[in-house]
């Protein structure tokens, strides 16, 4: 069903976009299964999604990326997540992606080692084209001990 989704999405191409709102909270939730072939097939659907005319759209991207929060659940999800951020983000500079932030910070101080180095590629190449003060306004908010070493790793 979810590579349906994909394929339909490719078909139709950046008009599918009216229908983010429906499909994508339940393909996004799908981030946490324990099936690798169903987490590689959510990836893969949201790639078609995002992607026409070979490259990321980011008015498509934008509207979905509040949806990652709620569906993250485990570090290997989150892992995945952020290394699908790092493929498609880079498309949409000079756009609001407030909504990763929290997402970016949670796996810069995951306890996996490999979710916090995509965490820690993710924020070097956001912080090439956008300012570092919305990430350090969100890592305030955290706990006084990780908003002390996040702070650290934002500047």
């Amino acid at each position: 069903m979810i590579q349906a989704i994909g394929l339909i999405a490719n078909r139709v191409g950046v008009e599918i976009q009216q229908y983010s709102h429906i499909i994508i909270p339940e393909v996004v939730k799908n981030v946490n299964d324990t099936k690798q072939q169903v987490v590689d097939s959510t990836f893969t659907t949201l790639s078609r999604w995002v992607i026409h005319q070979d490259k990321v759209q980011s008015t498509i991207l934008l509207p979905i990326l509040p949806y990652f929060s709620t569906a993250i659940k485990t570090s290997k999800s989150r892992y995945r997540v952020l290394q699908w951020f790092l493929d498609t983000i880079p498309s949409c500079e000079g756009k609001d992606i407030r909504p990763i932030i929290p997402i970016v910070l949670d796996g810069l101080l995951d306890k996996a080692k490999e979710t916090r180095t995509v965490a820690t590629s993710l924020l070097s190449m956001i912080l090439t084209k956008w300012s570092n003060e919305a990430f350090l306004k969100e890592a305030a908010k955290r706990r006084p001990i990780d908003a002390s070493q996040l702070k650290t790793m934002i500047l």
